[in-house]
């Protein structure tokens, strides 16, 4: 008997005690503003870094982090235009290189679309378009002329007897179009400042790089997000080239064969993933052991788990990359995270 109440008494010790009142936070939640399912990574200790390949994964040490949500899946096209549709921010660009951008700017005009000198050169006269990109022409509209009343009466003022077909066009590609295809593709070309603009927004934030490596990992210090199997085209999309907009990437929803332990998808490959830290190759030596946020400046960002392009090394769980943080290119994505304090009930 005495044997039996000192287990007893063993198990009540070990069992947290929450406050009265308290609620748990539940496993799944779905954020309001832009529709995203975000799964509860649960507060406690694991191993961060790695011993192997790159010194900056170095030393492995223990981090304890409190609970936290993070998106299960990546930021999507669509999701993004809500955004940018709300607030009228810019849309995706590649910084360099325009053949890598999936969406068009406001009424993008190839020059067969406006073949039509005389109406070309009144368009331009009127400031209603602007030449873009060398020979790609632009319906350029400033917020006075957002939407199609204003723009229908800057086209009666300019003169514009073709009015129809330059609105038919504009109607197609106003405040940022893409393929419908791509829709559920994660949105690239965004900037850091960009991420945190939509997290805001969105009533989120960039995780940290501890917590991004967290979901991925879990806490048994695996390899890869599904385990330790070396990658392949079930679990996750790398080892690839640029295909067109259409193809180079894949549905957010896509690969569930490669999930984290929480089930968070594509956490390596498709595309990489800003998080909120500044990068400090040397950053783990001085790591403080319980929710570190990395270093207070620097001059890269942080960028994790691989893109479609990377090797499969590239794809592990404790692999550290860097971008400035005003770079946009086609390998960069993001998602959100947000904090999971434990809540009172209201009864």
């Amino acid at each position: 008997m005495k044997y039996l109440k000192t287990i007893i008494l063993l198990f009540l010790i070990s069992v947290p005690i929450m406050p009265v009142g308290a609620v748990a936070a539940p496993k799944t939640i779905i954020n309001e503003k832009d529709g995203a399912e975000m799964i509860l990574i649960p507060a406690g200790e694991f191993t961060m870094g790695s011993k192997e390949l790159y010194n900056d994964e170095r030393p492995p040490h223990q981090v304890f982090l409190g609970d936290f949500y993070i998106d299960k899946y990546e930021v999507t096209n669509a999701q993004y235009k809500k955004f940018v549709q709300e607030t009228a921010y810019r849309i995706p660009s590649n910084r360099t290189d325009p053949e890598y951008d999936l969406w068009k700017q406001d009424g993008v005009f190839a020059k067969d679309d406006l073949n039509d000198p005389g109406l070309v050169q009144k368009l331009l006269d009127a400031k209603i378009i602007i030449k873009y990109n060398g020979g790609v022409i632009s319906a350029y509209f400033n917020k006075e002329i957002r939407y199609e009343e204003q723009l229908k009466k800057r086209l009666r003022e300019a003169g514009v007897k073709e009015a129809e077909r330059v609105l038919a066009l504009w109607r197609t590609s106003h405040y940022g179009a893409f393929p419908a295809e791509i829709a559920r593709q994660p949105v690239v070309n965004v900037a850091w400042d960009d991420a945190v603009a939509y997290c805001n927004w969105a009533g989120k934030r960039l995780p940290t790089e501890a917590e991004w490596e967290k979901a991925a990992r879990g806490t048994d210090q695996r390899r890869y997000p599904w385990g330790n199997e070396n990658p392949d085209e079930e679990r996750a999309h790398f080892a690839k080239q640029w295909e067109g907009v259409k193809n180079t990437y894949r549905d957010v929803a896509s690969l569930d064969k490669g999930a984290s332990p929480y089930g968070v998808f594509q956490l390596a490959g498709n595309v990489c993933e800003w998080v909120a830290d500044w990068y400090d190759p040397h950053y783990y030596k001085n790591s403080p052991p319980q929710n570190p946020v990395g270093p207070d400046k620097g001059n890269y960002r942080v960028v994790r788990g691989g893109c479609y392009m990377s090797p499969a090394f590239y794809l592990r769980c404790s692999d550290r990359d860097f971008d400035m943080p005003d770079d946009r290119n086609n390998r960069l994505g993001f998602r959100c995270a947000r904090g999971a304090e434990t809540r009172l009930s209201s009864g």
